[in-house]
């Protein structure tokens, strides 16, 4: 916790991290030779999709790749955690789509009933769908942060740790 955003950003980059080299699996084709993909296959059908490619008078086979793609909602995750001082009380106030977990997994993290903890949207900014599940790391962490130090914590994520930090839609091979 700190004071300040600039005070925070200062003291992240005294951070020092090693790293070990491990060989990397960078496309969709690299994860199918080292075998690193979920197993599962999802197959979407209606009827009898055998008949039906086999009466068509034309058909077409191959693979379609469709790349990934990084959310740039207008407003960069943010969220604000008031410690309400009875029975393990929380207000949270986040910038999300996905309001019910939000409040469930703050509750899971501070280990109470999650009658106990209100979450609210003040406003999204744009979440074009980044804001669904993208956000609960971040609330979480800051209903913690809040609990132990048992005064508000607020968080607004720079354009820069968002995207590097909220992820987005994965590249697809079909």
């Amino acid at each position: 916790l700190a004071e300040s955003q600039p005070l925070a950003q200062r003291a992240a980059q005294t951070v020092s991290i090693t790293y070990d080299d491990l060989p990397s699996v960078i496309t969709i084709e690299d994860a199918i030779a080292a075998k690193q993909f979920y197993p599962d296959k999802r197959t979407v059908a209606s009827g009898d999709v055998d008949s039906a490619l086999s009466a068509a008078e034309h058909t077409l086979e191959g693979q379609v790749h469709v790349g990934g793609q990084d959310h740039f909602y207008l407003e960069t995750q943010g969220c604000l955690a008031i410690p309400k001082g009875e029975n393990g009380e929380m207000e949270i106030i986040a910038s999300t789509q996905g309001l019910h977990r939000t409040q469930t997994l703050a509750a899971l993290a501070l280990n109470v009933p999650a009658n106990r903890i209100v979450a609210r949207v003040k406003r999204i900014g744009g979440g074009f769908g980044g804001k669904e599940t993208r956000s609960f790391y971040l609330s979480t962490a800051i209903a913690v942060a809040a609990h132990k130090a048992q005064a508000p914590v607020r968080i607004m994520l720079d354009r820069n740790e968002d995207m590097m930090t909220s992820g987005g839609r994965h590249p697809f091979l079909g």
